[in-house]
């Protein structure tokens, strides 16, 4: 994955909710790796034809993988992980956005067909995300000025997302609040 590509993976928000009796504000590294999120939650057969349009599909290296858009190179991407070779059983979806040149019509698709499988968003780190636009996409901000880039920017993060939608923010178990997407209190 190239540095400035920020990883957003689809959850079916039913399996999270079943493992932890509620959205949690992360997900351990161990349960993203071990529990079998898509088992009995299979998204729509159509599901890699909602991609064709958007971005091109390209050459992958495994017959249980296809991708759409440059995986390796600038730009975004759309990665739909099969059990096996015949493409019948997804056991992943991941999503590759370019954080130097966000793209709007993108990250909005990624918020519409998560909606329509009812999923949640699961940043690198491993916050969890409901399906909506604001959020993603301070997120992928968030990512995009890590601890080596401008802070200025993040730290400013807060009001920005106080002003697209309304979004308050969540309390945690503090009462601050919590910004899952950017991971941090005020």
């Amino acid at each position: 994955m190239a540095i400035w590509q920020c990883k957003i993976d689809y959850l079916p928000e039913k399996a999270v909710i079943e493992k932890y009796g509620a959205l949690p504000v992360s997900i351990p590294d161990q349960d993203m790796d071990a529990v079998d999120w898509w088992a009995s939650h299979q998204p729509p057969k159509e599901l890699c034809s909602w991609s064709d349009g958007l971005l091109p599909e390209s050459a992958s290296w495994s017959s249980s993988l296809r991708i759409w858009g440059q995986e390796q190179e600038r730009g975004n991407c759309v990665s739909v992980f099969n059990r096996s070779k015949t493409q019948n059983e997804v056991e992943w979806i991941e999503f590759r956005i370019d954080a130097q040149s966000l793209d709007v019509s993108f990250l909005s698709w990624i918020v519409t067909v998560a909606e329509r499988l009812n999923c949640v968003l699961v940043t690198q780190e491993n916050h969890v995300l409901k399906a909506e636009l604001p959020l993603l996409v301070a997120a992928v901000r968030a990512w995009g000025f890590g601890p080596t880039r401008d802070w200025k920017l993040v730290q400013t993060l807060p009001e920005w997302i106080d002003t697209v939608k309304g979004f308050s923010g969540v309390a945690n178990e503090t009462g601050k609040r919590w910004y899952p997407s950017v991971g941090l209190q005020k």
